[in-house]
Order: C-alpha cells, then structure tokens, then sequence
C-alpha cells in the first residue's frame, strides 16, 4: 500500500495500535475516579505518544507531544471527536501537546483508523526529514478526515466512483509526466474538493470522464456548472475509456503508489496523501479495491460555444441545476493531449 511504501517500517503501526488497546482496556478498570490517567506508548520518529481515558465517562484518548509549536488557529472538530490542546501535571512542560478524544463509541472503529492514519504521518513525516511544522501537518490531516467523515455515506466508494477515481488519478500521472510540477498538478487537482471540474491549473479547466467500454463514448455530466467554460480560460474534456485488465493493468493501489514514486519530496506525498483520504482512501482501504484497469483509449475534447452542454447561459433561469448524458461516439473532435499541456504551459 502507498502509506506503507513511504518509508521503511520501523515501527508496526498494527502493534503500536494493539499496545494502545491494552493501555485502554487496562485503564477500564479504574472506578470512581475523576480526571485523566495517562500512559507512555512509544516515541514516534520527534513526537512522543501518550494513550488513555478521561474520567468519569471513560473516553478514550491519545495524546500526541511535539517540539514545534501547535497552530495558532483553530483546532478542527468532527462529529464523535474532541481535539484539543492539553496541559497535565504528568506531561512535559516542554512539548506542545495535542489530543485526539474519542467521544462517542460508535465511532471507534473510524477513530482508530484515524490515529494509525496519524501514527503513519509522523514517522513518514521523522523519516523524510521533513522541515514542514508537523503539528500543522497533523492538524490538515485531521481536516482531511473531517471532509471525508463529513461526505461519507458508505464506507467505500461504488463501483463507478473508483472507476471515475481512476480516471482522474490516470490524468494526475499524465501532467506529471509531461514535466509540470508534482506541487502545481496536486494543488490544481480540485476533484477531492467536490468542485465542479476535476483539475484547474492557470485556469486552464480539465473534467475527466471514465468508463468501461470500447464501443461508445457516453458521459454522465452532473451539473450546469460542470461545462461551463464562463469562468475558465479553457476548458477540456477527457473521456477514458478502461478495460478491465488483470495483465497489466493497474488496481487503484497500483496507480497511486505509481504516482507516488514520480513524487520526490514530503510535501507532495502529505497533500496527495490528504487528497486521498477525503475518499476515504487508506492503508486499511486501499486493498478492497482489487479491480485492475488499463487505458484502452482517450478522447478528448475543448469544450467551446458549440460543443454540446447544458449550462446555466443558455437554459431558462428556472432550471437551477440538470444532470443530463452526452453522447459523443459520433462527435468529431482533433484535440490531442498536446493541446491541454501547451494552454497549461503558456502560463508556466
């Protein structure tokens, strides 16, 4: 999996979880008492690991203790966690700590993929070396586990959203590829985001469309917005079309982890990494996905004044929102990939 690639296993974060459920269910057994009890687990590449309950209603905490100083601004909540800034007599006056509260019990299962999610941060974050202030970068992570907690109605995504997925990541390594900035083409990816296109760099709008199949080109459009050129300097539409392929094609994991070696510092592993997680994906999820997919063709097209689409300039002003099919098997169109990098490069 990309997370257990990052770096070489020093720690096994399935063991470092095990240890801080002994921890739990050993603290389980105090009554009557009031507080917090707290217990050391491990020291995790610069950040010391602290696990435990608060009292009297027994939630389960784990307290992280950094040497760099916590953001000032404000700390994310998500439905069923706390986090919060803590200061206790038996921690390190020295550290900067920060806490991680399990508040409700039906999201423990979440919580833990949480903090062995977090755990794998911080040692990735110890091994590169990395200079980025990582109690900031453990906060956007949290963040991104608010956005996906906060869109998630199943635990992994349908069928036609890892296809789409794919397709999108397919379209990342491409950028990539062809020499522009990993930084500028993870930024630029605004899929994650719900935004209504999948990519804009300079400006220049990419929505990429995926599906399986040879013998047609038919794409769901979603909205009024996801056409419309009104507010881009260009935009183009990429339909893929996949095969399934158990030869040599490539299952979301082989994809990502792909993108990741063409990816040379931490800063652009962390925020890929985040943009993942708002899918839900992690090291836990990752092998569900067991389906492998090759290119079988790629059509594309720029989305002009006659290209057809439905937008809000050119519908009555009664109708607010459509979702609609195009079908472009017959649709001419001399776009090539070319095209998309020099609008893109015109702006570098």
């Amino acid at each position: 999996m990309y997370l257990q690639n990052c770096g070489s296993m020093k720690m096994n974060l399935d063991q470092l979880i095990e240890d801080i459920k002994v921890v739990w269910n050993a603290h389980q057994r105090f009554e009557d008492i009031e507080g917090k009890r707290y217990n050391y687990i491990a020291d995790v590449g610069n950040c010391l690991v602290y696990c435990g309950l608060t009292f009297p209603k027994r939630r389960k905490a784990i307290l992280f203790g950094f040497q760099s100083k916590l953001p000032n601004n404000a700390l994310p909540q998500s439905k069923g966690f706390s986090i919060v800034r803590v200061v206790h007599d038996s921690l390190s006056t020295e550290l900067e700590w920060l806490s991680i509260i399990c508040d409700e019990q039906d999201y423990e299962d979440i919580y833990l993929s949480m903090i062995r999610d977090v755990l794998g941060v911080i040692r990735f974050h110890y091994e590169e070396e990395s200079k980025m202030n990582l109690p900031q970068v453990i906060v956007e992570r949290i963040k991104d586990w608010q956005s996906f907690l906060g869109r998630e109605k199943s635990k992994y995504l349908s069928k036609e959203q890892e296809i789409g997925l794919w397709g999108e990541l397919m379209v990342l390594r491409q950028l990539v590829d062809k020499g522009f900035s990993p930084d500028l083409i993870i930024q630029g990816w605004t899929g994650p985001d719900d935004k209504a296109k999948d990519f804009s760099v300079f400006n220049v709008c990419i929505e990429a469309k995926s599906f399986v199949g040879r013998d047609s080109i038919v794409v769901k459009i979603s909205s009024l917005e996801q056409l419309d050129s009104s507010d881009c300097r260009e935009v183009f539409l990429i339909c893929n079309s996949l095969q399934i392929d158990d030869g040599v094609g490539l299952t979301l994991s082989d994809l990502i982890e792909s993108i990741f070696e063409r990816l040379d510092t931490f800063a652009d592993k962390i925020n890929l990494q985040g943009k993942l997680m708002r899918f839900g994906l992690t090291e836990e999820s990752l092998g569900y996905y067991s389906t492998s997919y090759s290119l079988y063709s790629q059509t594309l097209f720029n989305i002009d004044d006659s290209f057809p689409k439905l937008v809000h300039s050119n519908t009555p002003k009664e109708v607010i929102n459509a979702v609609y099919s195009l079908d472009l098997t017959g649709y001419t169109s001399d776009v090539v990939f070319s095209d998309i990098i020099k609008a893109i490069g015109d702006n570098v």
